[in-house]
């Protein structure tokens, strides 16, 4: 069931990077993309911004410079959230969130525009996602935040070794679309073995094809593909949305 909350404004200050980003009224800004208002913790849907705790490598790059993003957008706007599904793994409450005055914008879409996090597809709320994507494009022609370091960019399929074990966009021309024992997988190579790949299971690939997106149809073509890149059988992402998935238009 989802429940709607109203937020209220002004952030006392900006904490140390070392430290979490506090509130007065009762709001903890933690990441790009996560904040505790009450005890209670929320993450923005659809969107991954770079992780400031928990890693064992210590923070990710541009992590703070995403917290004080958001850190300045809960100051300066009001919003309504709203659950999009169930709690996450981490019993976080997933929300979308609009601002107050401007009920078409979200904190999501500001934040992408920004440069301070990416695109995660999660929701099936197509028409958001898509707007997402558009402002995250804009970010990344631009060089907008994130966008302006080299360990964010988008990879090319060929040469992804160095993008295992970390969420990432890769781009490539499918050689080969084919399934095999209960997965249907895009190979961007010629050694599957070794080469990129990105994979789907058969029951997602059949339900995503009644709607009109049929993994088969991508062999030939050159798409992005985003993800968390793991090692099997060299660089993989498994496709768990359909918009993990953008085809690329062809120069004439």
């Amino acid at each position: 069931m989802k429940r709607r909350i109203f937020l209220g404004g002004a952030l006392a200050a900006v904490a140390s990077p070392a430290a979490r980003t506090r509130a007065k009224n009762g709001l903890t800004v933690l990441s790009g993309d996560s904040f505790v208002q009450d005890d209670i913790e929320y993450r923005l849907s659809d969107i991954m911004a770079p992780a400031v705790i928990g890693l064992a490598s210590g923070p990710d790059l541009y992590a703070y410079e995403a917290q004080r993003i958001l850190t300045e957008l809960l100051t300066t706007t009001r919003i309504t959230i709203n659950e999009t599904g169930p709690p996450d793994r981490w019993g976080r409450l997933v929300i979308n969130a609009n601002v107050i005055g401007a009920e078409s914008i979200t904190l999501q879409e500001r934040l992408i525009g920004a440069g301070g996090a990416r695109v995660a597809p999660e929701t099936q709320n197509t028409p958001f996602l898509e707007r997402l994507l558009k402002s995250e494009q804009s970010a990344r022609r631009d060089r907008r935040g994130l966008w302006a370091l080299r360990a964010y960019r988008v990879r090319d399929a060929l040469r992804a070794d160095d993008a295992i074990g970390a969420f990432h966009l890769v781009e490539g021309v499918v050689r080969r679309a084919i399934a095999v024992r209960g997965r249907f997988y895009l190979n961007f190579g010629d050694d599957y073995r070794a080469d990129f790949t990105a994979s789907a299971t058969t029951r997602l690939n059949r339900r995503w094809g009644k709607n009109n997106f049929v993994l088969s149809a991508l062999e030939g073509a050159p798409i992005r593909v985003r993800g968390y890149v793991h090692s099997i059988n060299g660089p993989s992402i498994d496709l768990t949305h359909p918009q993990q998935v953008e085809r690329l238009e062809v120069d004439a």
